[in-house]
């Protein structure tokens, strides 16, 4: 156990798979500047869940696929029990209040998409179907990286990250719970079994929310058999209340270093259940011109080193009509290009189950 800076924490080793951590905090240094950061307010289909949406500021220009961070607010940033758009937009300023979304909302540019849901009032937790339902949907139009989802959360979404997590552990590459309200140490083993890596953190004084709720969990992941690799992390800031975000999720390294942003970006998914996660590629972007052509082909390949691949799929995700067809084989088709700009997915799935997806952008001109 270590004192540093104010705060008592339990350091333990890297998970294998994860990115090459210094190339991610030299990129991450450089990206977390202050510019003309926007959220932008955006609902579910299904259940008409409002949410936060931030697009790191290079997203529009290139195809490449991103890390996502998904954001739980505490019990007083929720919102009105309504299916209602605009009273929904009325209130979702209130997720803006504390945490990843305060920072954009004051300029900071993140390097990874930032989806922030609002929970409605009628709930008193975060289940995990709740964030599952936002996390599906946004991967439906946007270019994630699957094998780079990330949760986080305060209070009572510091909890929510933790039911998350107990529920669908194979879904993240890392975990940062705050203070979290609620958790359940008996499902520890679950968070252990995939080797999820974890850093949680809590107030050593906090008066809302006690600590052992955090230092039991974290105790109990790493009591599991076999133990996770990482073992999970351990954070107390002494002195502090329940704002414990306040100190966890500042984005320079006047306390941690790296800092949780930088931490969460140097783990990537390989391995779920046992099995490693296939790898998706599609070919390079396109441009074509109307006055040559109305049609295009694009092609994709996949690995998978302990199994093999079982599905092709593509989809477009944006742009103007066209006629697809390959849709389930490594070519795809394309007749009847409109001008403007398409976006395909290429979704590959292995013999077990687990999926990869890479993207591709057809630039149409007159």
């Amino acid at each position: 156990m270590k004192i540093f800076c104010g705060f008592i924490e339990i350091r333990s080793g890297m998970r294998s798979g994860k990115s090459i951590l210094f190339f991610v905090i030299a990129m991450t240094a450089a990206s977390m500047g202050k510019v003309s950061a926007q959220q932008v307010f955006k609902t579910t289909a299904a259940s008409t869940i409002a949410y936060y949406e931030y697009l790191p500021s290079d997203y529009n220009s290139n195809s490449n696929k991103y890390p996502i961070v998904i954001f739980l607010h505490g019990i007083g940033e929720r919102g009105p029990n309504t299916t209602d758009i605009q009273t929904l937009k009325d209130n979702i300023y209130k997720v803006a209040k504390i945490g990843p979304p305060m920072h954009v909302k004051n300029g900071t540019n993140f390097p990874f998409i930032l989806i922030s849901p609002q929970l409605k009032s009628n709930y008193g937790t975060w289940p995990s179907s709740y964030v599952l339902e936002v996390l599906n949907y946004v991967k439906t139009y946007l270019r994630v990286d699957e094998k780079r989802i990330y949760i986080t959360g305060l209070s009572l979404g510091g909890g929510g990250t933790w039911v998350t997590i107990q529920d669908y552990p194979e879904l993240f590459a890392a975990a940062l719970p705050v203070c979290g309200g609620y958790n359940s140490p008996s499902k520890a083993y679950k968070i252990a079994a995939e080797n999820l890596p974890v850093w949680a953190s809590h107030g050593s004084i906090d008066d809302v929310v006690p600590m052992s709720k955090t230092v039991n969990m974290v105790n109990a992941i790493n009591a599991s058999t076999p133990k996770p690799s990482p073992l999970a992390k351990l954070t107390i800031y002494t002195g502090v209340k329940h704002n414990a975000w306040s100190y966890a999720y500042r984005t320079d390294h006047s306390l941690h270093n790296p800092n949780v942003y930088e931490w969460m970006l140097s783990f990537t998914n390989t391995n779920n259940k046992g099995n490693k996660i296939p790898t998706a590629n599609a070919t390079s972007d396109q441009t074509k011109y109307l006055s040559s052509t109305t049609t295009t082909t694009i092609y994709g390949t996949a690995g998978d080193t302990d199994g093999t691949i079982a599905a092709y799929e593509w989809t477009k995700i944006s742009g103007p009509t066209g006629t697809l067809s390959g849709t389930t084989s490594k070519t795809l088709k394309i007749t009847g290009l409109k001008k403007g700009t398409y976006v395909f997915r290429l979704r590959v799935k292995d013999n077990s189950g687990n999926s990869d997806s890479d993207y591709v952008k057809v630039f149409v001109k007159d």
